[in-house]
């Protein structure tokens, strides 16, 4: 089901979740992963962003409980980017659940977006 989609992005749940509410913002540009952004992204990056936090907010969750990144590679499961969009905490039912569970709360594994646009941004100077 799609929760939301626009110009520039699509919206819907993860279909192995993490938490009660998961969901992931996809761009319609295909983009493989963070690390192929350039500075002309950033805009791209914080609608998904504000995209994200609105879906998440008409599900119910607080901003105090949304957690928001893009994997890294090589632990990226998707040839294309996106945005996790979760309620915390995050569950693991799964051994498979415990190990993406420890990828995602890794920063050196997630890009979170506030992040990835500054650092776009410095590129831009």
């Amino acid at each position: 089901t799609i929760l939301h989609e626009d110009d520039l992005c699509i919206v819907f749940r993860d279909i192995f979740p993490l938490s009660s509410t998961h969901l992931l913002v996809i761009p319609r540009e295909h983009i493989h992963s963070w690390p192929k952004l350039d500075p002309r992204h950033a805009e791209l990056v914080e609608h998904l962003h504000n995209v994200g936090k609105m879906v998440l907010s008409q599900e119910g969750v607080e901003e105090d409980e949304s957690f928001f990144g893009f994997m890294t590679p090589p632990f990226i499961s998707v040839p294309q980017l996106h945005l996790h969009c979760l309620r915390l905490p995050l569950k693991a039912k799964s051994p498979m659940d415990r190990i993406r569970k420890g990828i995602m709360l890794d920063t050196s594994k997630m890009m979170h977006p506030e992040r990835l646009v500054r650092r776009l941004n410095r590129k831009r100077k």
